[in-house]
Parts: C-alpha cells; sequence; structure tokens
C-alpha cells in the first residue's frame, strides 16, 4: 500500500503570507494547497485529502473559527450519508 502524500493546506488573506508559506513547505518537500478565503476553501474539494490546516483565525467577516465549524460539520454530515 503507497503512503498518502502529506498535503498541507493554507488559508489566509495575505497574498504574501501564502506564498511564503507555500515556499517554505515545498522547500521542506511538502505539498500545500493556498486558499485566498474560507469561503474558496469550503468551495473545493482539496480538504479530503488534506494532512493538515493552517487556518487564519482573522479572516475578514468570514472568521476562521467559522470556517472551522463548518468543515467539521461538512465532514460529520459526509460520514453519516455513508
Amino acid at each position: 500500500m503507497m503512503a498518502q502524500p502529506t498535503v498541507v493546506i493554507v488559508v489566509d488573506d495575505d497574498p504574501g503570507l501564502l506564498k511564503s508559506v507555500a515556499r517554505l513547505l515545498a522547500h521542506h518537500g511538502i505539498e500545500s494547497r493556498t486558499f485566498p478565503s474560507a469561503e474558496a476553501l469550503l468551495e473545493s474539494d482539496s480538504v479530503q485529502t488534506a494532512t493538515c490546516l493552517l487556518l487564519d483565525i482573522h479572516l475578514g467577516e468570514f472568521r476562521g473559527s467559522r470556517c472551522s465549524a463548518g468543515l467539521r460539520h461538512r465532514d460529520r454530515r459526509g460520514r453519516s450519508s455513508s
């Protein structure tokens, strides 16, 4: 069985920070996917393959804590329908 690759999702509304974190992770051989907003993350299916989520808790009107709660709710729905 092949090991799953490490994938880190980074969500932040600062483009410079997203780029810097992605470069740092790549330097260490870690794949990343970046999102400029919580909404963009929630619209994607990238969370399903994530090993780790780095989430800015100050994301404008849609705060990181609300995004985290939305992801947990979506995960529970996905598990209960299986």
